[in-house]
């Protein structure tokens, strides 16, 4: 057996979300011999509840105040004291933890970057945040990790990384956990009728992920006499999202069901899976979506195109054609058939292109590498 390796995750934020929830999963399925350390820069954890108890690891108090201008300085020795043998660092939330180990010369790094904030999302990306990237991302740092095709162009092209320094790691799912399948009372409990088609997103209600987008998308469809739409998930923008159902006249149409800490079954809820977002790379609901049966309808932001089964690519629209995305869920609701053969396309593609054990394989052999190369 292996000596302990250390390894200190430094996020942003440590609540539910797709890093922080794949990077809880990598935990689960690293060996024996690994022990973490996880630090978030708001203070919320709440994503530590998907951590298994064999794993050995501990959820951290930063100690220092991020809005401190002498906040990377004094990261030198909150993350000294650590002793990492490896440091991960999480999108532009935590770059200041780059700074800090390279300043401190603590450990390799391996950076993981996601996406980008509401303030970049249309794709103009700040020069500073650029210029940071281009000087911070290199150097102690061994790999830059990015989930998409779109990040990965993004790093070499535009921050000018080296290529063989940029990580190309497409996110998973696991196909026996997200399966097809019925759940009526499950739907009854949403007030479903039997013949009630039920388009259903699962999203952070934030400005990123656009739901009102989606919630006018479905009053202008003419689809709401015989279809709900159910939202799952949390955040900030849920009072104005109430707010706009009232107001397009759909209130008894829409249900909110707040945070899910396990979705699966809920999937076998949908008869078709809806994104909205302003700005995506690889999200890992799609793929849980297309594991579960689900044809897909989608603004074309990040890789979601290139994801779902070629059959299925028409039904991702760009965000300004705001009449074809209705024009597309109108006609997904209206055909069962087209559903059923999408949603088996996109399972079969998902299971071949998308497995979550190499995955995990993948990110053992990074780790190894990082940590042990010159």
């Amino acid at each position: 057996m292996m000596d302990s390796v250390h390894l200190v995750h430094v996020f942003s934020t440590f609540a539910p979300g797709g890093p922080q929830v794949r990077t809880a999963a990598i935990m689960n399925a690293l060996p024996p011999g690994y022990r973490h350390s996880i630090l978030a820069m708001d203070g919320r954890t709440d994503c530590q509840e998907r951590i298994g108890s064999h794993v050995s690891f501990e959820v951290l108090p930063l100690e220092l105040d991020p809005r401190s201008r002498l906040f990377p300085f004094k990261l030198v020795g909150r993350l000294r004291s650590l002793r990492p043998d490896l440091l991960l660092t999480y999108n532009w939330g935590a770059i200041e933890s780059v700074l800090a180990s390279r300043l401190g010369r603590i450990a390799p790094i391996v950076h993981f970057e996601e996406g980008f904030r509401p303030d970049e999302a249309s794709g103009s990306q700040k020069t500073r945040r650029v210029l940071a990237r281009r000087f911070l991302l290199s150097g102690r740092v061994r790999a830059v990790v990015v989930p998409s095709l779109q990040l990965q162009e993004i790093a070499t092209e535009t921050w000018k990384l080296k290529p063989s320094r940029v990580r190309y790691i497409p996110n998973a799912v696991d196909g026996k956990r997200f399966l097809p399948g019925e759940e009526k009372e499950l739907r009854e409990s949403f007030g479903a009728k039997p013949d009630d088609l039920i388009l259903g997103a699962i999203a952070h209600l934030t400005e990123v992920k656009d739901l009102g987008y989606l919630v006018r998308a479905f009053a202008g469809s003419g689809l709401s006499k015989k279809a709900l739409l159910v939202i799952a998930g949390d955040g900030p923008e849920e009072k104005d999202l109430l707010t706009l159902t009232r107001d397009l006249g759909v209130e008894d149409r829409v249900r909110f069901l707040g945070r899910i800490p396990d979705t699966a079954s809920y999937y076998r809820t949908f008869d078709l899976f809806a994104v909205s977002s302003r700005t995506e790379q690889m999200p890992v609901t799609v793929l849980e979506a297309m594991s579960s049966g689900l044809p897909i309808l989608s603004t074309d932001v990040g890789d979601i195109k290139a994801m779902v089964a070629g059959s299925n690519q028409r039904f991702v629209v760009k965000r300004e054609e705001v009449e074809a995305y209705r024009d597309r869920c109108r006609e997904l609701a209206k055909d069962p058939v087209l559903r059923k053969k999408l949603g088996a396309e996109n399972r079969e593609r998902c299971l071949a292109a998308y497995d979550l054990q190499q995955m995990f394989t993948t990110y053992h052999e990074l780790f190894e590498e990082a940590r042990t190369s010159s």
